[in-house]
């Protein structure tokens, strides 16, 4: 007979959960004739199961199975990533080559020119000074503000006149290697540097000298460092310089003549205030200044070594009135003094002249001073005390007399009038008296009138 495999169920039983027995099928591999028995046993094993009551039959033909377990979202996502891991990195891939270089070209240079443009680089103080007729010496302190810490290169700046019709750049500075985090200080320490454009640097220098605020515009190419990524920026700033304001508060302090005691020309010495609105020192060297009043061109002074600090600088000065000027046009100077006399002053214009710096002319000053008109007006009562002081002095009064009478073209007349006061003080008549002791006396008599004439000016100008 032949051998046929089959799959034969063979009852067995086991208790259920309620007592009752439960069928379950084993599978069964063998022969038909081995097959026989097994069926047999289970018919009777059928027939007695039916008798058993209808809840207990139906629980026995049902299987035991396990819950269904639940899957989280994550676990659902971690299962979509793993099977799809190889697109999504393909993908990263791309997107990174495509906005690496948009993040390091475009983006982070559009940062960091942004701040670039907003920096206010305030000048906060700094000297300038004149050094040769094409040279300058200039040394500034500015201050930077970033977000974030960057290195910033040495790099050159153009200095100019963003308003001009020129605007090319008058001289070119050197910034150092500076760290910037937030607000730090940067400065320019001092460096000779060469005059580009005389014409634009006398523009720039007119409107420091007129004005109380003026601009000044930067131009270069920083070279900053962030980290590993180095970036040049175009810094093209205006920025706001303090002036002089006309050197509003300019005054002669002292004033006394000395009769050109020395032989020299120079017959007037003093103290003038230079005052200084700005943040900027301005060192000019050696200045000859006009003295003008009216129409009348009184003399000169000459004022050495001028260094203008912030605030009012006090400078000795010397020079010469011109007598034979101030004596023929002594009507035209009182007509134009008539303003000032009914308050009891007198009104001078200074006037630029010269500015020598080792021996040569700086004419980018000179351009400027010498077409500047500067104001002052001095109290006559303090006029007179310091000509007085400076008259009476008793090793000036011979060449004042010399002077004077060379003036009128009567020395000798001058002197007997000299010595006729003399004599109205000392009661003596006598021809022996050497003639510098007849120079002595006559002081009181001379400061007396002087003082006279100045107090009733005063008073005039206090009635008015």
């Amino acid at each position: 007979m032949a051998t046929v495999e089959t799959a034969q169920a063979v009852s067995m039983e086991r208790p259920s959960s309620q007592g009752s027995p439960r069928l379950f099928m084993l599978p069964f591999h063998g022969t038909s004739e081995d097959a026989q028995p097994s069926r047999a046993s289970a018919a009777v094993a059928t027939a007695s199961n039916h008798s058993n009551d209808d809840s207990a039959s139906s629980i026995d033909h049902v299987m035991d199975k396990k819950p269904t377990k639940t899957i989280t979202k994550r676990q659902k996502a971690k299962r979509h990533c793993a099977k799809f891991k190889w697109w999504y990195l393909g993908g990263l891939l791309i997107f990174l080559v495509i906005l690496l270089p948009i993040l390091f070209k475009v983006i982070i240079p559009a940062i960091v020119q942004k701040i670039v443009n907003n920096q206010g680089l305030p000048v906060e103080s700094g000297v300038i000074r004149a050094v040769s007729p094409d040279e300058l010496s200039v040394t500034l302190k500015t201050s930077l503000d970033t977000p974030l810490p960057a290195m910033i290169n040495p790099f050159e700046m153009n200095l100019y006149n963003k308003d001009s019709d020129d605007p090319s750049p008058f001289v070119k500075i050197q910034l150092p290697k500076v760290k910037v985090n937030h607000n730090t200080t940067v400065t320019v320490e001092e460096q000779t540097v060469k005059v580009l454009n005389e014409k634009q640097l006398v523009w720039w220098f007119s409107n420091i000298f007129d004005q109380a605020e003026t601009e000044l515009s930067l131009s270069g190419r920083p070279k900053v460092s962030l980290g590993a990524l180095n970036y040049e920026p175009k810094m093209d700033l205006t920025v706001k310089v303090p002036g002089l304001n006309r050197l509003q508060g300019f005054t002669v302090e002292k004033l006394e003549f000395t009769g050109g005691q020395d032989g020299s020309s120079k017959n007037i010495r003093g103290k003038l205030i230079l005052p200084n609105a700005g943040v900027l020192t301005l060192g000019l060297g050696n200045l000859t200044l006009n003295i003008i009043s009216g129409d009348v061109h009184l003399g000169v002074v000459n004022v050495y070594n001028v260094e203008l600090k912030p605030g009012n600088n006090t400078n000795d000065f010397d020079g010469e009135i011109y007598l034979d000027q101030l004596i023929p046009n002594l009507g035209a100077l009182l007509d134009s003094q008539k303003d000032a006399l009914t308050v009891g002053a007198i009104d001078l214009i200074v006037t630029g002249n010269s500015t020598i710096v080792n021996g040569q002319h700086i004419k980018y000053v000179e351009s400027v001073l010498n077409n500047r008109i500067i104001s002052t007006r001095i109290p006559i009562m303090t006029l007179a005390g310091d000509i007085l002081s400076g008259i009476l002095s008793s090793d000036s009064q011979s060449s004042l007399v010399n002077v004077i009478g060379n003036v009128f073209g009567n020395s000798s007349l001058l002197e007997s009038t000299w010595s006729h006061w003399s004599k109205d003080q000392t009661g003596d008549s006598s021809e022996s008296q050497p003639t510098e002791k007849k120079r002595d006396a006559p002081q009181f008599s001379l400061v007396q009138n002087l003082v006279r004439m100045s107090v009733r000016a005063s008073l005039k100008a206090s009635i008015r």
